[in-house]
């Protein structure tokens, strides 16, 4: 063996013992980066459609854009997930919701977490003459606190219902109580459809199996109207619209949570209703109250306490939603006597399910020559 021949059977020797046992001499080490993927989604496009599978290594955080360009549109647009689609076109299999909706006219942002075998972008609704153009950003990065400009928006601000046609039924809208809890605003829009005949608008909340009614708004005319959730343990809410014999349009639904720390003060609130009422004899005692337009809100009653008593016998005590003859509350027959009967609400009672319904406290006929005392306190807002 030459030189040149030894030393280079030599520095093959050294080199195969630098390389560990099953790893190629070729390999490149594995990288520990967050992998990540940016790309475009939809380009300029001017109808509903879902975008075909996003790229995905595994991924858990997921973040999509989109804009329109020369104006603004009707849009709902979302990320979604399933675990039984095809990895071509994502048409098939079973989606699920994997952010919430955005609805921004001109541009708007969704955030995903989670890391699934399939993802997808859906733009729902899109009814615009501008084109809209939308990217999507991942990373395999552990999970963050939500941020971004829309994104805390979103999680407390839910899409009901986004260019609704105002004659039909739809299926009930369920959504997740953000904190906990009921409290919301749900925000009805018309556009082109004026409310008439029976048009309502319910809400029910979810907790464990169980659902509770928590209010129904009666739909008139064509201006914006608003309902006033009440604060109750809550899994989800569940937007329910009925259309009566509204005329042709579409309509549009929000709601809008409020967090805990932000609920109404448990004292009693402006607008307040406190009077003492005293009947004839053998004569029922009532005490209406009625809410008021105020700020161009329609408002409710809400009962804090009640105090009643009869100079001799007995009676009931009922509490009524007068525009629909609903009894919220009642006493038994006999149970109001002549010691003060005192019954009080914190929060407060809210004392119709209908929001502008007034509200009737009444304590019935104390027998013979008897009279009734009646003290209610209540508010409207």
């Amino acid at each position: 063996m030459n030189l040149r021949v030894s030393k280079i059977v030599s520095f093959c020797v050294v080199l195969a013992g630098l390389v560990r046992p099953g790893q190629a001499a070729g390999q490149s080490p594995v990288p520990t980066i967050p992998l990540s993927q940016q790309n475009k989604i939809f380009n300029a496009v001017t109808t509903p459609q879902t975008s075909g599978c996003l790229a995905n290594q595994g991924q858990n955080i997921w973040i999509s854009n989109y804009s329109v360009v020369g104006g603004a549109a009707t849009v709902q647009y979302r990320l979604e997930y399933s675990y039984n689609s095809d990895s071509a076109t994502c048409t098939t299999g079973t989606w699920f919701a994997m952010s919430d909706d955005a609805t921004g006219q001109n541009q708007g942002e969704v955030v995903g977490i989670g890391s699934y075998p399939f993802v997808r972008a859906n733009l729902v609704v899109l009814i615009t003459s501008f084109p809209v153009t939308a990217f999507y950003t991942t990373s395999s990065a552990s999970p963050s606190n939500l941020s971004g400009f829309y994104n805390p928006s979103q999680q407390i601000r839910k899409v009901a219902f986004s260019n609704q046609d105002a004659t039909t039924n739809p299926a009930a809208v369920t959504v997740a109580c953000p904190f906990g809890t009921s409290q919301a605003l749900l925000f009805i829009i018309p556009s082109g459809a004026t409310f008439s005949g029976a048009a309502s608008v319910s809400v029910t909340s979810t907790e464990g199996l169980a659902s509770f009614p928590r209010g129904t708004l009666n739909l008139a005319g064509n201006n914006p109207q608003a309902l006033f959730v009440p604060a109750t343990g809550c899994t989800n809410l569940s937007v329910a619209y009925s259309h009566g014999t509204t005329a042709a349009g579409v309509l549009f639904g929000y709601l809008i949570f409020v967090s805990p720390g932000s609920a109404v003060s448990s004292g009693q609130p402006p607008l307040n209703k406190n009077s003492e009422s005293i009947s004839g004899a053998n004569a029922a005692v009532n005490v209406t109250i009625s809410p008021v337009l105020s700020g161009g809100r329609d408002q409710s009653v809400y009962v804090y306490s009640v105090s009643a008593r009869c100079s001799a016998g007995t009676a009931q005590l009922t509490i009524t939603d007068q525009n629909t003859s609903t009894q919220i509350w009642s006493t038994g027959t006999t149970e109001v006597g002549t010691t003060s009967f005192v019954r009080a609400w914190n929060p407060g009672l809210l004392g119709s399910l209908n929001v502008a319904d007034s509200v009737i406290v009444s304590l019935g006929a104390c027998g013979a020559a008897n009279t009734g005392t009646l003290d209610v306190q209540a508010s409207i807002f």
